[in-house]
């Protein structure tokens, strides 16, 4: 994910103790052809400047982020996302279409997967210094995944959460030797409100170990629900149990695709660290 998400997820134990820090966690997101910013605390999104029509988006250790866009079939470096500045970096192999990212925790890969149907998938690589793409080979799942995401011990996770038949909607972990997709949990995420014709996509873990998905419960359909309500949600890795946060639905687009959360500098953390002792400091003392 980040190479500072350890020291920010004990920073915000230690503010959070004290009421320094609230999880208000902002994202990169995008609906179609609307690059824009996504308020996971309300679910509010606002567009912005940048490239638009990225399938999914996630950052590298280093801060930068990196995106897949299915209108041009290619992987970039979004150098610049306030300003729409972006580098191609390489285009897809296979046919066309594309589905999740994800970012090696050691910020060396892209791992992505190609298609548009919910056939299983083609794992592959992309090696940031080498500019090489490596095909690891077909993952062993009954369907394909709309989410993608490392956790800092190196585990890779996965959704399945296309509509009906298409997916199953579990969360799954991949063994990247065997190339086997486990399930975790059970199907529509535990959640009674999902429909079979709901949906799920995008994986991103925030620096505090909250792993957010977005949620669609219900089926869309022409022309009685062409915009079905969308939601913030959260995933338990260990039970695969889904929530839905009700008091954020998203609003401001029609829907998201994707969320890559957006982490304060390195500076911003420092102040509060030292904040955040400060305080632990003056508990202390009142307590002696």
């Amino acid at each position: 994910m980040k190479n500072i998400v350890v020291l920010y997820a004990m920073l915000v134990y230690m503010g959070s103790s004290y009421g320094m820090i609230a999880n208000d966690w902002t994202a990169y997101t995008c609906m179609n052809n609307t690059f824009g910013k996504l308020n996971l605390s309300t679910g509010v999104a606002t567009a912005g400047s940048c490239a638009p029509n990225y399938w999914d988006l996630d950052f590298a250790p280093d801060g930068t982020l990196y995106g897949l866009s299915r209108s041009a079939d290619a992987l970039y470096r979004i150098v610049d996302p306030e300003r729409g500045l972006v580098q191609k970096l390489v285009s897809l192999p296979g046919d066309s279409g594309g589905d999740p990212i994800a970012l090696s925790p050691d910020g060396k890969f892209i791992y992505f997967t190609v298609g548009i149907d919910a056939t299983p998938r083609t794992l592959y690589k992309y090696d940031l210094a080498a500019s090489r793409t490596t095909t690891l080979g077909v993952i062993q799942a009954p369907k394909a995944f709309t989410g993608l995401q490392f956790t800092p011990d190196g585990t890779l996770y996965a959704i399945d959460g296309y509509n009906g038949t298409n997916g199953t909607k579990h969360l799954w972990t991949i063994n990247l030797k065997t190339l086997t997709a486990t399930s975790v949990g059970p199907e529509r995420f535990g959640l009674a409100q999902m429909s079979a014709g709901g949906t799920a996509r995008s994986l991103e873990l925030a620096p505090d170990g909250t792993m957010y998905l977005l949620i669609t419960p219900e089926a869309y359909s022409w022309p009685s629900n062409p915009h079905p309500e969308q939601y913030v949600g959260t995933i338990d890795l260990g039970t695969g149990l889904a929530t839905i946060h009700q008091d954020c639905q998203i609003t401001g687009f029609d829907h998201c695709d994707t969320i890559a959360i957006i982490v304060p500098e390195p500076g911003t953390m420092g102040l509060v660290a030292v904040g955040a002792l400060m305080l632990r400091k003056r508990a202390k003392g009142k307590r002696d």
